[in-house]
């Protein structure tokens, strides 16, 4: 599997392309507004997108969702306690460019995602949002605003609790396998670095 990073919108999104180099079949995960440039790559590239996935429903990690699907008839999953918020994408508190998204696919618990040959494992994380979820590809976890190269996601924001962020780190700070995290923003790390030296992670075991 191919992993592409593209850095998108206002709040330098990471948005990245999966592609399986036997068929060209493609995931994308949290387009965010001026996803044209994600056209441009499938286009180049010739691949052929058959699932959109989004981390969580805030306007920079969804807000083109539509640029894509305009073009390519895909489905769009997410957590359903973030349907709505992605839905009214464009009218996010910033005023920052996002179109509203449409989500085709939601899900409410952590069942897999079986899309062409990839099969995606859903752990569901709410803290910085209500539906935030971290995706697990072979041995890449995809943490979108949940969890960074030494540092957690915001929970002060709109539908954020610090509670549940607490309680979603502490399962990720169980997790046995080590991965390759790439997360919503800023640079990749690993799940056993995090565990080790990231004080938010880290820490929870302490409390926990």
């Amino acid at each position: 599997m191919k992993i592409k990073r593209l850095i998108l919108g206002a709040l330098e999104t990471n948005c990245y392309v999966l592609t399986d180099e036997n068929t060209g079949d493609c995931v994308i995960i949290d387009p965010a507004y001026n996803a044209q440039q994600v056209v441009d790559y499938l286009s180049d590239n010739h691949l052929t997108p058959i699932a959109i996935l989004l981390t969580h429903g805030h306007f920079d990690h969804c807000g083109g969702v539509s640029c894509i699907t305009d073009k390519y008839d895909v489905p769009v999953y997410c957590h359903n306690l973030d349907v709505a918020m992605a839905h009214y994408a464009q009218h996010n508190e910033y005023s920052i460019p996002a179109r509203n998204c449409d989500v085709t696919n939601p899900f409410d618990n952590e069942d897999d995602i079986c899309v062409g040959n990839y099969h995606i494992s859903v752990m569901h994380t709410p803290g910085h949002t209500p539906g935030s979820v971290c995706y697990f590809v072979y041995n890449y976890m995809f943490s979108g605003d949940t969890l960074f190269a030494g540092s957690i996601g915001r929970t002060d924001l709109a539908q954020g609790n610090p509670k549940q962020m607490i309680d979603s780190l502490c399962r990720i700070a169980r997790i046995k396998a080590d991965y390759i995290m790439y997360p919503g923003h800023d640079i990749s790390s690993t799940l056993s670095n995090e565990q080790a030296n990231n004080m938010y992670l880290a820490g929870v075991i302490r409390f926990d």
